[in-house]
């Protein structure tokens, strides 16, 4: 495959239709003027990087997903292997915390980026929250020519392409070339789905986590409650258990009603008993 900067270059004499007029226009909506090719190269225009273009697919991932690196590596397959130069083009959208870690993550891969200066924060911030993207890695895909985003479950249906691999390594894992061709294929037909619909639950679960996660005392309250319904089933199954436990309730930390307690003398350290007077001991002058 030639390298990213020729086969940009190729596609800047394409003269551009009203339609393709109106596609670029949408991409510069939601990517921005310009686009990055790679760490050294300053950003390009995005209408010239992404003239011609039927698919864009939108990758969110970062440095500090395990999962995003194991993906990208197979992202890259499909890639380079399935995708032509005028199909598809793949931009990064990456939720790295510095400018450095995103350079970083960025030099490794084939396809362009999204700047990870503030305007491109802000421009990648607003493509998350419009795509409902609530977990990385995430592939949603853009149909250029209808403006509609056909699919956010491009990473599961990539990952796919590698199951049938025989190899438990997901390194040595090989991807169903065929199969990848005619996804690519798919999209470009593809109705568009409510995206964020299948993330929406797990979504929820994963909040939900980190907030008992903040708040453990949350999670010794429930566990309490638990204990408390379990109980209160228990008495109202058995009400002599409950009264038994109301009286116990009621006369714990009290002082015994019974106040005639043996007195048990104490010897002292020379074998007299403590308060008591031997009749038989000398008297001392």
């Amino acid at each position: 495959m030639a390298p990213r900067k020729d086969r940009y270059e190729k596609n800047k004499a394409t003269p551009k239709s009203s339609d393709s007029n109106a596609g670029v226009s949408n991409l510069e909506r939601h990517l921005g003027k310009t686009l990055m090719v790679d760490v050294k190269s300053p950003p390009k225009p995005t209408a010239e990087l992404l003239k011609g273009k039927k698919l864009v697919g939108f990758y969110f991932t970062s440095a500090w997903n395990g999962m995003g690196k194991e993906f990208t590596t197979k992202l890259a397959e499909f890639y380079k292997t399935c995708l032509s130069k005028d199909d598809m083009e793949i931009v990064y959208v990456s939720s790295d915390d510095t400018r450095n870690e995103f350079l970083e993550t960025f030099a490794g891969m084939p396809w362009l980026a999204i700047d990870g200066d503030e305007d491109g924060t802000r421009i990648k911030h607003n493509l998350a929250t419009h795509l409902k993207v609530f977990r990385l890695p995430s592939l949603v895909i853009l149909n250029v020519d209808t403006g509609h985003f056909v699919t956010d479950n491009g990473r599961q249906q990539v990952q796919a392409l590698f199951e049938s691999s025989t190899a438990k390594e997901p390194d040595k894992q090989e991807m169903n070339v065929e199969r990848g061709r005619d996804l690519v294929e798919q999209w470009k037909t593809q109705e568009p789905e409510q995206l964020g619909h299948a993330d929406t639950l797990f979504n929820k679960v994963y909040l939900t986590a980190v907030h008992f996660k903040k708040h453990p005392i949350y999670i010794v309250g429930i566990v309490l409650l638990l204990l408390l319904t379990n109980i209160l089933l228990h008495i109202q199954q058995n009400p002599l258990l409950g009264m038994a436990m109301v009286y116990l309730l009621l006369t714990l930390g009290k002082e015994p009603l019974d106040k005639n307690i043996p007195y048990i003398p104490q010897k002292d350290g020379g074998g007299q008993v403590a308060g008591v007077t031997d009749p038989n001991a000398k008297k001392v002058a």
